[in-house]
């Protein structure tokens, strides 16, 4: 714990630090929250991994949950589900993933007391796991296990999932062929147990052997799916009728081309939420700048605005709370919260969430993010972080602000 002391010892430095980093433009944010340590830690940097994915929820009762790549382990239990009843400050490790290892990354969604998830296995294929939540206890027990995709030509990572309002289950992931290196984004549906993973046949935009940066994000709208999706530099957006037939193509449309370089090798360097009215948000980064788009209910078409100037925008999570919609990005190390009350038509930037400086054993240089895409106010956060070698999150609790 020295070094957890070390790091949350001297936070009024660090706002005034921070202040000098940023300039003038940090002037705006009205309120400063400092880091508070956690015992979440693992070996990986897939901590909490990919910006696309949801990793976090809130159950009816209040309390908070977190899947956490922990690392390489003996058993291949890498995935662990971790609980918080103090709004995720304090945390209790519980259910452990069979064949997961340290390069997994997952994805769930939360119904009632059910949570799907899916994720990447030791294999590189994609399984499906279904979880029942007891209020009582506050722990989760695996209900099954199903293959949702494998094949032993095909590396298949990355995975995220909806559910449609027929209870049907679309999975989107990226695949990569052995042999060729051509990579792809491919899906995957469920519609019941008894008839398990079908394989669409959809193939989402290019094809191609360039690299890998591609990734996809379904989620439920009102009367259907939709779904953002990246390859390479492009941003589209696909949705779906659940009155259409299930073999039926997704119609697809682009909806934004990066201008500028930013790190981000499977392209999944964006999140999503719809709200209740069924507007659909998305943050993004380009060229170190968060920038915000928005699909309204009952509209055809995107808007989009510039929501920074360039401040290293790298990571970014976005996330609904008490009627409104929150946008979290980070700035150098920092994080900057961003909200709207009125559905993303006007937005304020309310917090700065700081935390100490950096040692020669301490980095904060990959800031990545984690909150439940629905949660009640103030909104629990983790911050990744490394110490002497280990991967770290420490926590924040972020009130929505009228």
């Amino acid at each position: 714990m020295n070094g957890l002391n070390r790091i949350f010892g001297r936070m009024g430095v660090m706002a005034a630090v921070v202040c000098g980093l940023l300039g003038a433009t940090l002037a705006q944010a009205q309120i400063s929250i400092p880091a508070s340590p956690t015992t979440i830690v693992g070996t990986t940097e897939r901590l909490i991994s990919y910006r696309h994915q949801n990793h976090m929820w809130q159950t009816a009762d209040g309390v908070t949950h977190a899947l956490i790549n922990v690392g390489a382990l003996p058993g291949g239990r890498s995935l662990r589900m971790y609980t918080s009843i103090d709004n995720g400050v304090s945390w209790v490790g519980g259910l452990e993933i069979d064949n997961t290892g340290d390069t997994a990354t997952s994805d769930g969604v939360l119904v009632g007391n059910t949570l799907h998830i899916t994720y990447s296995t030791v294999q590189d294929s994609i399984a499906y796991s279904q979880l029942a939540y007891n209020a009582s206890s506050r722990t989760w027990t695996l209900v099954g296990t199903e293959s949702a995709f494998q094949s032993a030509g095909v590396m298949a990572i990355n995975p995220a999932l909806a559910r449609d309002q027929s209870g049907r289950l679309w999975l989107a992931f990226t695949s990569q062929v052995r042999l060729t290196g051509v990579n792809s984004i491919k899906m995957v549906r469920r519609g019941s147990a008894s008839a398990g993973w079908i394989d669409t046949g959809f193939v989402f935009g290019a094809s191609d052997s360039i690299s890998i940066e591609r990734s996809a994000r379904p989620v439920a709208i009102p009367g259907g799916v939709g779904m953002v999706y990246t390859v390479h530099k492009e941003t589209y957006w696909a949705r779906r009728s659940n009155s259409a037939p299930v073999g039926q193509a997704w119609p697809s449309k682009l909806i934004y081309t990066n201008q500028g370089t930013d790190t981000d090798p499977f392209g999944s360097h964006y999140s999503v939420a719809v709200d209740a009215p069924g507007n659909v948000h998305l943050a993004m980064v380009d060229g170190g700048k968060l920038l915000y788009f928005r699909l309204l209910a009952s509209a055809t078409s995107w808007t989009n605005r510039v929501m920074t100037p360039a401040i290293k925008a790298n990571y970014v999570q976005t996330a609904l709370s008490a009627g409104s919609v929150m946008l979290v990005t980070n700035a150098n190390s920092t994080l900057w919260v961003y909200q709207s009350s009125d559905q993303g038509t006007v937005w304020r930037r309310t917090h700065v969430l700081t935390h100490d400086t950096g040692t020669d054993v301490i980095s904060y240089e990959r800031p990545r993010m984690e909150v439940p895409t629905e949660s009640l106010s103030p909104v629990p956060l983790l911050q990744q972080y490394s110490d002497t070698g280990q991967q770290r999150a420490m926590s924040f609790q972020v009130p929505v602000l009228p």
